[in-house]
């Protein structure tokens, strides 16, 4: 997510740096998005390395117009055989990390810049081994979000309820858009990756309107003068036979 992220500003004319631990994966990406990108190695969990991170983007770019907080790590064990180090190595990058980028990003923010966060539906769903994965996604949950539910979404191993996802949107504060796709079921195509095979939706048509509606949702979040989340939005409002809803808090 995070490179084609970087590909898509860079492809818009925006300059760009991304940062990851590993030298030689930042190399590649650097390499994949082209001119006007710039790779910093950079630890998150390590406050400092956070520090020279907008030190170096700020000599080599000037000041941002947005901050993207894509860094994090999945691991998954049951609660008696987790253990601290599991804990700390998780939190400390997909929550700590996170709180620190946007703290030491601040003072090279250009009035009227976008922050944006990728959390996970982990925060609000239940699931074995995914207690501090979940936890750590969840203290980012505060934050703008977009929501997306299948209305015919149902997996005994989540929820008797076809709207579950949804609770994400109703149950969590701050502000978030849900975007509810009709006929839309579990998985929708497998776009979650970890767990693509348990996809009961092969539907093209639908993982389109999922890709489309998303794109116009980041953006319109990347920048802010862009219309593209409402023009999508009245676009579905005015279409007789619309494949999906939106509704925003």
């Amino acid at each position: 997510m995070g490179l084609a992220t970087a590909k898509e500003l860079a492809a818009g004319g925006a300059k760009v740096v991304i940062a990851g631990r590993d030298r030689k994966t930042l190399d590649e990406a650097v390499k994949e998005i082209g001119n006007n990108s710039s790779g910093v190695k950079t630890d998150v969990s390590k406050l400092s390395e956070i520090e020279n991170l907008f030190a170096d983007a700020s000599k080599k770019f000037g000041k941002i117009d947005i901050l993207f907080v894509n860094a994090g790590i999945g691991k998954f064990a049951p609660i008696e055989q987790s253990d601290e180090a599991m804990f700390d190595e998780v939190v400390d990058i997909n929550f700590k990390g996170s709180f620190f980028t946007v703290k030491y990003a601040l003072p090279f923010l250009n009035d009227g810049a976008s922050i944006i966060f990728t959390t996970s539906a982990a925060a609000k769903i239940g699931r074995a081994g995914a207690s501090v994965y979940g936890a750590s996604k969840a203290a980012l949950h505060s934050m703008p979000a977009l929501v997306v539910n299948g209305d015919k979404d149902k997996n005994a191993n989540f929820s008797d309820r076809t709207d579950w996802r949804a609770d994400a949107y109703f149950l969590s504060p701050g502000p978030k858009c849900l975007l509810t796709i009709f006929g839309g079921e579990h998985i929708l195509g497998g776009i979650s990756g970890y767990d693509a095979a348990e996809t009961t939706d092969e539907s093209p048509e639908r993982v389109a309107v999922v890709q489309q509606l998303t794109l116009a949702y980041l953006r319109t979040a990347l920048y802010p003068k862009d219309s593209s989340w409402e023009d999508a939005k009245k676009a579905l409002k005015e279409d007789a036979n619309p494949k999906a809803r939106i509704e925003c808090k």
